[in-house]
């Protein structure tokens, strides 16, 4: 029989439930280098940073902490938004290279898809589309896997439905989002085995088009939760409207046996590889020779079928119940391509696969540098540049699995409490998720990053080296990013007053600097302290005017080098409405590492639905955090206590 939670942790859980159900408003070549001419002109267009899903990018990023602009804008439509898409200025049009090149970004978030304007010294809302309430329960990974395409529409699965989204005025980033069109998952094709139970969409990608036919022979492919992959394309009628039209019959892969949690990778001849909990498969999309209007135009094909070493049972701590946490990531090596995942094993591997016949080219165990280590895994994707990539330690910390141990019966009886009475809250997949997930939204700190290095030994067999590993530091939840141009890769932290990694659930949320070649600590950037500025999963990006930018449980935060505002292209967010000057600097604080940044409450999206204004919304709200992040400190102390002389001899 098991025992109850201490009265501190259900009180803190119970705070952080009803926080939510309160503040929920009313209804050799660079991988990142490959660019897809259907997708916006941009910095970032979709998630992962391009169809390699590599994480890695040509674009410039701050190379020290000094001079320093921070923004963090927070609003209730902005739960935890995974992925920013950049869109390019007007309509997609951008350079690919950065340099304030989008005025705008799209976001999906739990609750909304939003529009967020943007320039060198300035983030706001611009308009947001509340998703349907069902949708919301229904859309366990709230859309983050969607892109932008050349013409500015954004795409996204949003649990049992595709959407095309765009401005109602598409010279107008400030008018209302409209839904270009909607694709049902029931509307889908499917065999004999029909729809299967739980099956919804989750991750979309968008085909490379044959030169000789233009843009608008581009498809969007779709991936379900269930191993399904299908294509849509968005036709245009003479009136201005669109439908989605299913151009090739979905395929079912697994037998309908294995489950999807992550995007997918594509490459130029348009092979998709997608990792089940079981298998990497690539899967070529064969697209209908001219625009199809019916299904039997479009097909897929099986190339390879590739098994990896899984365990049988879920981690704790883990999106992913089993198998690979990471999204495949394409790598090019001596000319040849090979695709690369983290396994589902104990240790845990990573695994690097000749893309063209589906072995096993190399492979090595993360081990973060230290010997005899099992209880390790990496739920990101596999970080790429080149001929190099780096992988995250995500499991719990023993600090986080004792506080989580001790919140179980709590979840337990909630779960029960909601099922019985048929309530069906907003943010109910909250509940279902933080079951597992409480501690890392609370902010853990698994320490461990590494780098390895695919290349010939003296016999001339591939192999993964480690040029170096990190025990001492940790990504909290985030994928980082890398920028080949500073040498640098980044991600989300936090530290302590000292400067030191934190502990968990203590310190302040950082920008963390590493030097690539090295590892060697290069600085960090302190973005703000409470669970509000928790990365929660949400990817580490390099945008437009050397900006580091990343969701968080608030909203978003970026830093960005201060003579961006001096010099940058554009001090105005090109195409707003009235040319409206987004410059002041009021919301702006030029600052060194030790420094908190200033934080924008819009008053144009969710806060003013509930008829609040920023004054007033940032009052409640900081309240509301500043009180769960005494109590986050109260309940967490006691373990924090056994686990502290351990601590201090891994970071010290």
């Amino acid at each position: 029989m098991s025992s109850a939670p201490p009265p501190a942790v259900l009180r803190a859980l119970l705070l952080l439930l009803l926080f939510f159900v309160s503040t929920h408003p009313a209804d050799s070549a660079p991988a990142a280098a490959v660019r897809n001419p259907a997708l916006a002109r941009s910095s970032w267009p979709m998630a992962l940073g391009g169809p390699y899903s590599a994480q890695s990018t040509d674009s410039m990023a701050p190379t020290s902490a000094e001079n320093i602009a921070k923004n963090v804008l927070f609003d209730l439509n902005l739960l935890d938004p995974l992925s920013l898409h950049y869109a390019g200025p007007m309509g997609g049009e951008g350079d690919g290279e950065g340099g304030g090149s989008s005025s705008y970004m799209w976001t999906s978030t739990f609750t909304d898809i939003c529009k967020i304007g943007r320039n060198a010294t300035d983030l706001e809302v611009l308009a947001c589309y509340v998703k349907p309430l069902e949708a919301a329960n229904e859309d366990v990974y709230h859309g983050i896997y969607g892109f932008v395409a050349a013409d500015g529409a954004f795409f996204d699965p949003n649990g049992v439905r595709l959407l095309a989204l765009n401005s109602e005025d598409p010279s107008d980033p400030r008018s209302p989002i409209k839904i270009l069109a909607h694709f049902e998952i029931t509307n889908m094709t499917t065999g004999s085995e029909g729809l299967l139970e739980g099956e919804s969409f989750i991750a979309m990608t968008m085909s490379f088009p044959p030169e000789e036919q233009g843009l608008e022979a581009a498809h969007a492919i779709f991936f379900t939760t269930r191993g399904r992959v299908g294509a849509v394309q968005l036709v245009k009628g003479p009136d201005g409207s669109a439908d989605f039209v299913e151009t090739a019959v979905p395929l079912l892969l697994g037998g309908g046996e294995e489950e999807v949690s992550n995007s997918v990778a594509l490459d130029e001849e348009n092979n998709v590889y997608l990792v089940t909990n079981a298998q990497l498969y690539k899967v070529l999309f064969h697209p209908p020779s001219s625009n199809a209007t019916v299904a039997s135009q479009g097909s897929f094909e099986v190339v390879w079928a590739s098994p990896y070493d899984v365990l049988d049972t879920p981690v704790p701590g883990r999106l992913s119940r089993t198998g690979s946490g990471s999204t495949p990531s394409l790598m090019m090596h001596d000319g040849r391509r090979y695709v690369v995942i983290s396994d589902g094993d104990a240790p845990q591997k990573v695994v690097v696969v000749d893309a063209e016949i589906g072995q096993v080219a190399a492979s090595r165990v993360v081990d973060f540098g230290q010997e005899d280590i099992k209880d390790v895994f990496s739920d990101q994707s596999v970080l790429v540049s080149g001929s190099d990539l780096y992988v995250v330690n995500n499991a719990l910390t023993s600090v986080a699995q004792d506080v989580a141990h001790a919140s179980d019966d709590f979840f337990t009886q909630i779960e029960t409490l909601i099922q019985r009475v048929g309530i069906q809250l907003p943010p109910f997949i909250l509940i279902q998720q933080m079951r597992s997930l409480f501690v890392v939204l609370l902010g853990d700190s698994p320490l461990g990053i590494q780098k390895m290095t695919l290349q010939l030994d003296n016999n001339g067999t591939l192999q993964l080296t480690s040029p170096w590993s990190r025990p001492d530091l940790f990504f909290a939840n985030g994928i980082p990013t890398l920028s080949r141009k500073t040498g640098l890769l980044y991600g989300v932290s936090r530290r302590d007053e000292d400067g030191k990694p934190a502990r968990p659930f203590r310190g302040c949320w950082t920008f963390d600097a590493i030097n690539a070649t090295s590892g060697e600590e290069a600085f960090h950037i302190t973005t703000g302290c409470g669970i509000q500025f928790n990365s929660l999963y949400a990817a580490t990006q390099i945008g437009d005017d050397a900006e580091l930018i990343t969701g968080c449980l608030g909203g978003i935060v970026r830093a960005i080098p201060q003579q961006q505002q001096q010099v940058g292209t554009s001090n105005k967010m090109a195409g707003l409405r009235d040319g409206t000057d987004c410059s002041d600097d009021s919301n702006i604080e030029v600052t060194k590492l030790e420094t908190s940044a200033q934080v924008k409450w819009d008053g144009r999206g969710a806060f003013n639905d509930l008829k609040w204004s920023p004054t007033e919304a940032e009052a409640v709200m900081t309240a509301k955090y500043e009180h769960f992040q005494r109590v986050i400190e109260e309940m967490t102390e006691p373990f924090l206590q056994r686990d502290a002389d351990r601590w201090r001899e891994t970071v010290d």
